[in-house]
């Protein structure tokens, strides 16, 4: 069985890895500029490999929701846990090959999680109250029932993953949820349908002015 030892900044660079290769371990350094640039002599004379951590592919979202079109990969992550918030200092590295990010810029990174058998909803059907969640179910009665979910923390900024709370083949509502209270009566509209009630108010907005056009919207 090989015996594997990654390296990334965290670790104490080049002289680690030679350690390990001296121990009868595979190295592979990850960490790119840090190690590989300053060290390449080094890690060249005792055989040691480098590569990019293939671990985790992350992605930058944008402000206005795009994805930057380039992914990016972890390249160090902090052995040391902030005890006052539970969390870690990772370092992820990105292709810049156009010039987009910037020296001071800030961002959200998105990490990809894969979840099976998952309940994933848009998150304009979901109300957000302080900390908690609800959903306007559809019931076989068409009224609206304001139904408690709870979501994974984790999601790309457009939709939610929800653990508990709806089950596969619920109905609810996506659009106009600030307008509804609970055990109103509804008229439930597909996609498709609410797509063609759009089309048709932008017609008649278009025609407005235009009695031949407006005959023509009511199809008169």
């Amino acid at each position: 069985m090989k015996r594997i030892v990654i390296l990334g900044a965290g670790e104490s660079g080049a002289g680690a890895a030679v350690l390990a290769k001296k121990e009868g371990f595979d190295v592979f350094v990850s960490d790119m500029s840090a190690i590989k640039d300053k060290y390449k002599k080094l890690l060249d004379d005792h055989a040691i490999e480098w590569e990019e951590r293939q671990h985790t592919e992350e992605k930058i979202l944008s402000a206005d929701g795009s994805i930057y079109e380039h992914p990016g990969k972890v390249a160090a992550v902090s052995g040391v846990i902030d005890p006052t918030t539970g969390t870690v200092s990772m370092r992820a590295d990105f292709p810049n090959p156009d010039h987009v990010l910037k020296s001071g810029a800030s961002g959200s990174i998105v990490v990809p999680h894969v979840a099976s058998s998952a309940v994933i909803i848009p998150q304009d059907a979901v109300v957000q109250v302080q900390d908690k969640y609800f959903v306007y179910v559809v019931g076989k009665d068409n009224k609206v029932k304001y139904t408690p979910v709870t979501v994974n923390p984790q999601n790309d900024g457009k939709n939610y993953i929800i653990t508990s709370g709806l089950s596969v083949g619920d109905r609810f509502v996506v659009n106009g949820v600030s307008s509804l209270q609970d055990g109103m009566d509804i008229k439930p509209l597909t996609e498709a349908q609410y797509a063609e009630k759009l089309k048709k108010t932008e017609q008649l907005g278009e025609a407005q002015g235009d009695l031949g056009k407006l005959k023509k919207a009511f199809g008169k």
